[in-house]
């Protein structure tokens, strides 16, 4: 599905961290596009949470 993937490119462009929970259950569970756009998604938000502790 489309909008799911490119909802999840938004999420992770913009690095939304409260979003985090609906990325990882796209993940589990979205379309074959959505799922990988939601674990590239969290990986950008990952990054961002690791930056912000060093």
């Amino acid at each position: 599905m489309y909008v799911q993937e490119r909802a999840c490119e938004i999420f992770g462009f913009h690095q939304y961290v409260p979003a985090r929970d609906k990325l990882r259950t796209i993940a589990e569970t979205g379309m074959h596009n959505g799922k990988l756009a939601a674990k590239r998604a969290l990986e950008k938000i990952r990054a961002k949470t690791k930056e912000r502790k060093v």
